[in-house]
């Protein structure tokens, strides 16, 4: 009789594990948020506990507990070159063909290359943010690992073939050009500019984003000052192309300034770098480069990374000390990185989403900024970023709008979509990755992308500021630039802040 129960028992314990394990298996595959977003939520750390407390989450404390307050992921197109070993005409292949390359670059299934934007679907974009790599994270949501997984931090990693000046067109590239009347510039200066900067396959959108608003906002706190063999300054500003470096000095060397804190400059002082890069194999830039679709002659962002990289004490690539391995980026703090760069003060507190309603945010971005008619341009650096995953009533489906990713915020503007007779709010935003290609049916629609001029003037903080003006439109983002909602803007985004 004590046989038969301890056989009952033990059967019964079994067919409640199978139940659990169906149940859990269904729920982690589709990860559907069962929390609610509520105002008493002060910091991203008390979100993910919620996230994780609603089993929203609970996998990803197992599998890199310490980087849920990491913001970052890769951008899919440096990525795909990275794991192809080769350059990808990706403007030649319209959104379709876009998304079949990088469904089979990443080993999904036809249809499903909207998986890669939302961490829930083990993204490789999060890979070393969220997770080591996708076959952990299939393991432990209990499903099936797909054939043929790339590998994609080996990959990343593995994109420096070695480090050297960076010779677009076999010459030395330019730390900044002097800008010229263009289509988005009116005059000429000499500061570096937002729309210069695309993301690599690295996830540092954190400090990309923001080195991007300080270009928009506060150019003239990037400053990459040349040293001469002697380790003196050269007086000419900016760095002048085609200065030749003294003996014993291959490369032009610079100096980049970066603060710990608000006011205070780093404790191991200023960060001296050389202007060898990490190049792939085609000599092109393996990390950070510039906007194709502008000058692709520019290196001064992949001086930054390079830079910063070094202050962050990022292990060496080889034995050369002026080599870190950029690869080693797991994410970070984009306000910190603001702070970092600048010295400014961290406004306030970073201003959560969920305690306001969309005409809250815009007014309180808009406040921030400099008016003309009815477009705002920042004064202050400003940066917004994404949920970990899409909450409730938010979908992250395409390269414009991505889970755990970092954007500049340059300002806001009032629109009227196609066929309507009334203005509506939208956030004027850039995403570091430069181009989308894919395209987002579902914010193409409805108004929830701004269509029209975004007209600007230089701003009074920024003497290196030019006034700006570009068409938005619902279809193109062509430089990473697109106004949303501010509705929109309040679902998919759950911080945004800034320094002054």
């Amino acid at each position: 009789m004590v046989v038969f129960f301890y056989c009952l028992a033990f059967i019964r314990i079994l067919q409640r594990t199978q139940l659990m394990r169906l149940t859990i298996g269904k729920r982690k595959e589709t990860m559907a948020p069962s929390f609610k977003l509520t105002d008493d939520i002060v910091s991203r750390k008390e979100l993910v506990r919620k996230m994780i407390d609603a089993g929203l989450l609970e996998k990803f404390t197992k599998l890199e507990p310490n980087n849920l307050e990491h913001i970052g992921a890769r951008n899919p197109y440096a990525l795909a070159e990275a794991i192809e070993k080769s350059s990808i005409p990706w403007d030649t292949m319209g959104a379709e063909g876009c998304q079949k390359r990088l469904e089979k670059v990443f080993a999904l299934n036809p249809g499903d290359c909207h998986k890669l934007f939302d961490s829930k679907h083990g993204s490789p974009l999060h890979v070393g943010v969220l997770y080591k790599s996708r076959k952990d994270w299939y393991q432990a949501m209990n499903l099936n690992i797909p054939q043929n997984l790339p590998g994609e931090f080996q990959a990343c990693s593995d994109a420096v073939a070695g480090w050297d000046r960076y010779k677009p067109g076999g010459v030395p590239a330019k730390y900044s050009i002097k800008k010229s009347s263009s289509a988005t510039e009116t005059g000429t200066s000499t500061a570096l500019e937002m729309e210069d900067t695309v993301q690599g396959c690295v996830p540092d959108c954190f400090f990309l984003a923001a080195l991007c608003s300080v270009a928009w906002a506060r150019s003239k706190k990037l400053k990459l000052v040349q040293l001469d063999a002697s380790g003196s300054p050269i007086t000419e500003a900016p760095p002048v192309p085609g200065v030749e470096p003294g003996p014993g000095n291959p490369n032009p060397q610079f100096v980049v300034n970066f603060f710990d804190k608000p006011g205070t400059p780093a404790t191991t002082g200023p960060t001296y770098t050389y202007d060898d890069l990490p190049l792939t194999t085609k000599n092109e830039l393996a990390y950070a480069k510039p906007n194709p679709n502008r000058s692709k002659e520019e290196n001064w962002m992949a001086v930054y990374e390079k830079a910063y990289a070094k202050y962050c004490r990022l292990a060496f690539w080889d034995n050369n000390p002026d080599h870190p391995d950029i690869a080693k980026f797991t994410g970070g703090d984009p306000m910190q990185a603001l702070v970092q760069l600048t010295g400014l003060l961290w406004d306030s507190t970073t201003r959560f989403t969920t305690t306001q309603a969309g005409i809250d945010i815009f007014s309180k971005i808009t406040l921030q900024c400099k008016q003309k008619g009815s477009c705002w341009r920042t004064k202050y650096p400003m940066v917004a970023w994404t949920y970990l995953t899409a909450p409730a009533g938010a979908t992250y489906a395409s390269d414009m709008i991505v889970a755990n990713h970092v954007y500049s915020v340059l300002g806001a503007g009032m629109w009227k979509p196609t066929g309507s007779t009334t203005y509506k709010k939208y956030i004027v935003l850039r995403n570091p990755y430069g181009p989308c290609w894919c395209g987002d049916p579902i914010l193409a629609t409805a108004g929830n992308l701004a269509e029209g001029s975004y007209d600007v003037d230089k701003i009074d903080e920024d003497p290196n500021s030019l006034a700006f003006k570009k068409e938005l439109k619902k279809s193109v983002c062509d430089d990473g630039m697109f106004g949303l909602n501010v509705d929109v803007f309040k679902t998919h985004f759950m911080e945004y802040g800034w320094v002054k």
